[in-house]
């Protein structure tokens, strides 16, 4: 196991379990109902002392341990340390120290810890089989002390902070287990600052979140092996949930021997969304009215550049099956601007119109898989050169570039023979069509020429090439284009066979 996989693996394990834990209607059920939750994650759970006081039971030393069968390797988490306290309303108090180290060991790598609460309070309330936790912590910081591999210590900075912090989690018991979270935070911040034990290179990071919100909905089934993600898929084990912010600001400083930047900027709002189930896994991401500054070491120019929108959404199947699954990818870049000075340096003139551009592709498929992608004894089978599956169909929903006075866009279909793979080469036969549209496109080149950048007689190139591909369209300066693919293995443009 590499350093980098071992300081990931530990840093994000520890990170996860410091954060407040589960608890029941009564301490000791707390206690069991702690261990069997991490131990249905893959985790063996034990403390080193666990000592009844009156109504509190204190557990000291909670050691979690798990296997990385892989690497021949255990992953240890140590040092959390809590109260249970049962109040007289019949709710439980969980408590941790104001300070807390935590350690979490692979091999001979060591990552140390510390977390901090202020003004914390963890309630857990009603059933054994259907509780709910309700959480407030005025400040949650967890902080990287030092990450040691050997006798070698290695002490970057990198710093978490939440403000602010509220919500509860409701933890359902069941067939299966439902774990439903919700939670605010006044502001997340990131301070990080890692410099190369062996060089030069420094990498820092500053990132600020207000309004912070966070949800999610996950149902786990009971008795399930959480090491092999594609059986617990294939049992109902399923995830969705949602971040999001009000306000963003940032700062992002490569520092290298040749190379390097200084990246700033801020965000009016984003979010994040996630789903994993036996469908498939997915995510999408959204923001608007980002501001970047680019400031490369090699140029000391800053670059500025503003983004109205951004969105992205990805969905993947990974699961056997004999029926078509849906994939899609989708991103998007609307209202992009870049500030004169930028402008200015390919184009002092103003030649180019200044108008905001566009970017976007939006992509979405039906596939089938042999075999479960995510089942680590299909790895071997995954690294072969022929394609684990079938390709139903392929679309293109929706693309455009807008941009400089000129508006690429195009959309089409396809479907696929997955029993004819010889008329393209090993490849399943399509059948359907592309239909493109490109405005202003002549207007564009024109501009080019004025400026230099094409020759008069490239441009002629150009103009004759598109002709073959391309007729006029019902406006001006307009070129369409239809590209049909044929299963038989022709390839027509405008009805006319190029291949």
């Amino acid at each position: 196991m590499s350093f980098i996989r071992k300081f990931t693996t530990t840093s994000a394990l520890c990170a996860l379990l410091s954060s407040p834990a589960l608890a029941d209607v009564t301490a000791d059920d707390v206690w069991e109902g702690l261990q069997a939750q991490y131990t249905m994650m893959g985790y063996q759970a034990a403390a080193t002392n666990v000592t009844r006081d009156g109504n509190k039971l204190i557990i000291d030393d909670f050691v979690l341990s798990m296997e990385i069968p892989e690497e021949d390797e255990t992953l240890k988490v140590s040092g959390i340390n809590l109260v249970l306290e049962e109040l007289a309303n019949g709710t439980v108090d969980i408590q941790f120290p104001d300070e807390l180290t935590i350690n979490a060991e692979v091999a001979d790598v060591i990552v140390e810890l510390l977390l901090t609460l202020t003004e914390d309070s963890i309630v857990a309330s009603g059933s054994p089989d259907d509780m709910t936790f309700a959480m407030s912590v005025e400040n949650y910081i967890i902080d990287l002390k030092q990450i040691r591999e050997g006798d070698v210590a290695f002490l970057p900075k990198a710093i978490i902070t939440m403000t602010g912090l509220a919500g509860d989690m409701r933890v359902a018991k069941g067939g299966m287990t439902e774990l439903v979270y919700d939670m605010t935070s006044d502001s997340l911040n990131f301070d990080v600052d890692f410099k190369d034990p062996e060089g030069d290179g420094q990498f820092t990071a500053l990132l600020n979140l207000t309004g912070v919100t966070a949800d999610s909905t996950s149902t786990i089934p009971n008795d399930v092996d959480m090491t092999n993600v594609a059986d617990a898929l294939a049992q109902g084990m399923k995830s969705d949930g949602a971040f999001g912010y009000s306000g963003a600001t940032f700062n992002v400083k490569v520092v290298d021997e040749q190379e390097g930047a200084d990246i700033s900027g801020s965000s009016q709002s984003g979010s994040f969304g996630f789903q994993m189930s036996e469908t498939g896994i997915g995510y999408n991401t959204a923001s608007t009215n980002t501001d970047l500054t680019v400031i490369p070491a090699v140029m000391p120019l800053p670059l500025k550049f503003q983004i109205a929108e951004t969105a992205s959404q990805f969905l993947f199947p990974i699961s056997k099956s004999d029926a078509p699954q849906d994939a899609k990818i989708m991103m998007k870049y609307a209202g992009l601007t870049l500030d004169e000075a930028i402008w200015g340096m390919f184009d002092p003139g103003s030649v180019l119109p200044r108008t905001p551009a566009t970017i976007l592709m939006d992509l979405s498929a039906q596939v089938s898989w042999d075999l479960d992608l995510l089942d680590p004894a299909n790895a071997e089978a995954l690294e072969g050169s022929n394609f684990p599956g079938k390709l139903y169909s392929a679309n293109i929903n929706d693309i455009q570039i807008a941009a400089a006075g000129a508006e690429f866009t195009g959309n089409g279909a396809f479907t696929f023979n997955n029993d004819d793979l010889e008329t393209f080469d090993g490849l399943p036969a399509p059948d359907g069509e592309i239909n493109l549209k490109l405005t202003g496109g002549n207007g564009l080149l024109d501009k080019l020429i004025q400026m230099g950048f094409v020759k008069e007689e490239d441009a002629m190139g150009i103009r004759m090439m598109s002709g073959l591909f391309a007729n006029a369209g019902e406006g001006d300066d307009e070129l369409v284009s239809k590209i049909e693919v044929k299963p038989n293995g022709n390839v027509l443009a405008n009805g006319t066979r190029i291949k």
